[in-house]
């Protein structure tokens, strides 16, 4: 007859060899989306080109494209800041013309990053961000062409 402590070694082994079938975890850095007022300052002061590149880009696609909304922006913000790719084409198709629109600047990866979370938080500021909603696009229309 098995002892307590025989079951308890047997119930360990069995973990020991299920866990060593799993994969490592990943370890993913956690990127802040929104921005603190000072950072957004400094991206207005000393990078508005960027900031107003990455708007007009969000704001063109609405406008070709019926299925954008702040919705899909927001995904789109939220998938680009932390370098994560998504299933959805209208998103796929949002973020390769932002990365096209980049082309034309020479600015860093953080500078990027930075002006795309610094649009995020005015996103937030302006919508729900619930699908269907366009308060955002249609506040930021009016300062893009």
């Amino acid at each position: 007859m098995a002892t307590k402590a025989d079951k308890r070694k047997r119930e360990l082994q069995a973990y020991a060899k299920k866990r060593t079938r799993r994969p490592e975890p990943t370890v993913m850095e956690r990127v802040p989306l929104e921005v603190k007022r000072g950072l957004e300052q400094r991206m207005v002061r000393n990078h508005a080109e960027v900031l107003r590149v990455v708007e007009s880009t969000l704001v063109h696609a609405w406008q070709d494209a019926e299925e954008v909304d702040d919705y899909v922006v927001e995904q789109v913000l939220r998938y680009t800041i932390r370098h994560e790719s998504s299933e959805d084409p209208i998103v796929q198709w949002m973020m390769g013309s932002l990365v096209t629109a980049r082309q034309q600047l020479d600015v860093t990866d953080d500078v990027w990053r930075d002006a795309h979370r610094v649009v995020y938080t005015s996103l937030k500021l302006h919508s729900s961000c619930e699908p269907g909603d366009v308060g955002y696009l249609h506040f930021v229309s009016r300062f893009v062409g």
